[in-house]
C-alpha cells in the first residue's frame, strides 16, 4: 500500500491528501497480527494467519480456534 493510498483510505477516496496528513501517515507505525499453527508444517498454507487488526483476529480465533493466541508485529517497510 503506498503512502497515497493509505492517506486516501484515512482521509476519503476522492480527497487529494494534503502535506499535513501525508506528514501524519509517515510517523504511524503499521502492524498485523499473526498466528503460528505449530501443528503445521513450515510452508503450509494453514501455518500462518496476518491479521490486519486486533478485531480480524479476535473473530477469527472465536470461530476456529478460541484458545489461539496472535502477536503484534510492525510491518518493515
Amino acid at each position: 500500500m503506498t503512502l497515497n493510498t493509505l492517506a486516501r483510505a484515512r482521509f476519503g477516496s476522492g480527497d487529494h491528501p494534503t502535506a499535513q496528513a501525508r506528514q501524519a501517515l509517515q510517523g504511524r507505525q503499521m502492524t498485523v497480527f499473526v498466528c503460528v499453527n505449530t501443528s503445521k508444517q513450515l510452508g503450509d498454507a494453514d501455518h500462518l494467519k496476518v491479521f490486519a487488526n486486533e478485531d480480524a483476529a479476535e473473530t477469527w480465533f472465536k470461530e476456529n480456534d478460541p484458545e489461539g493466541v496472535a502477536f503484534e508485529y510492525e510491518v518493515e517497510g
